[in-house]
């Protein structure tokens, strides 16, 4: 088995957990009566969502070898997309000073995704084939995202008790799939391709992580 194989049998893998968790936190919302019941809605928009973008991603790998094509270009926008969600659910139900800037600048860089995916004559590093800008615009909203377990962690510096550890692990869970995601890219899976493998790893072990903190 090669590692592209590998990948995408735990890819499928991540796919079904991606599944379970969306129906997991549907599920906890009708049995909330408060507004936390809009908070794990919205992360349950942002399961969906990536929960699609792998769909779609993993049936671009088998049929297409990964090129950018539109099933790859709609796949990045649901993933982008998808951080939005959970970014506003961070922005309105634990953090509420930001005034959904992030939330805002991560929609505007997925709808670059559809609108400007890629740009003729301009040279960009990596030169990828058709002078490819999906995976710089879905690099800056990775990054953006970065906000959310740090927002997270403020959450748990300034709380104690089941509070406290559950914030913790949320935060560190996102972390991680947010670390998995960016080892994903192809210009550091070429670079170093047993990542092929150890990112989708990293990324179910975030999720997981992430899931556990939401209990």
């Amino acid at each position: 088995m090669q590692y592209q194989d590998i990948s995408i049998s735990i890819f499928i893998v991540l796919s079904i957990y991606l599944g379970f968790l969306t129906c997991y936190l549907i599920l906890k919302a009708t049995r909330t009566t408060d507004e936390r019941k809009y908070y794990f809605l919205s992360i349950a928009i942002f399961s969906a969502l990536y929960l699609l973008c792998r769909i779609l991603l993993i049936y671009n790998s088998i049929a297409e070898e990964a090129a950018y094509n539109s099933i790859y270009i709609l796949g990045s926008f649901f993933a982008v997309l998808g951080v939005a969600g959970l970014m506003l659910a961070v922005e309105k139900y634990v953090y509420q000073k930001l005034k959904f800037f992030p939330t805002i600048l991560v929609i505007i860089f997925s709808a670059l995704i559809l609108l400007y995916p890629q740009a003729e004559g301009i040279l960009l590093w990596p030169p990828y084939e058709g002078t490819n800008l999906v995976t710089y615009w879905v690099a800056f909203g990775t990054i953006s995202a970065i906000i959310i377990p740090l927002l997270y962690l403020k959450v748990a510096a300034n709380s104690h008790g089941i509070v406290r550890k559950n914030s913790i692990y949320i935060a560190f869970g996102i972390l991680i799939f947010l670390v998995g995601n960016a080892m994903n890219t192809k210009l550091i899976t070429d670079l170093v391709p047993l990542l092929l493998i150890f990112a989708p790893i990293t990324m179910l072990f975030g999720l997981l992580l992430f899931n556990f903190g939401l209990r």
